[in-house]
């Protein structure tokens, strides 16, 4: 899959601005500018892994349309981890570092294409 092409760009910078992504009052009002956090995505139940590469592809539409990113992050799993292998509830996908308003603010949609 072309995680960068531009009708998949669209479905993403949509998805963010439908959750209001980059206006995520709370966790700008919470959360300090520097702050870095590390975020590990568990399997919600078992399946079979389906658009792990989504993940950086959100990160990077959301640095995209926020334009105040200037961190940069790391998504990292374990190398027996990518799309059509079968997880477990609870198994991890992916850790996710990065800045921790950033991380919160597309938490949710995330998750939803996973």
């Amino acid at each position: 899959m072309d995680w960068n092409s531009r009708r998949i760009t669209a479905i993403l910078e949509n998805a963010l601005l439908e959750d209001r992504a980059t206006r995520d009052a709370t966790s700008y009002a919470c959360v300090e500018p520097g702050q870095r956090a590390t975020a590990t995505v568990l399997a919600k139940q078992d399946c079979v892994l389906a658009g792990v590469g989504v993940i950086p592809a959100i990160l990077d539409v959301f640095a995209a349309l926020d334009g105040a990113v200037i961190s940069h992050y790391e998504v990292t799993s374990h190398p027996e981890i990518f799309d059509g292998v079968r997880l477990h509830k609870g198994q991890s996908v992916a850790v996710i570092r990065h800045n921790a308003r950033v991380v919160l603010s597309c938490e949710r949609v995330i998750l939803n294409f996973l």
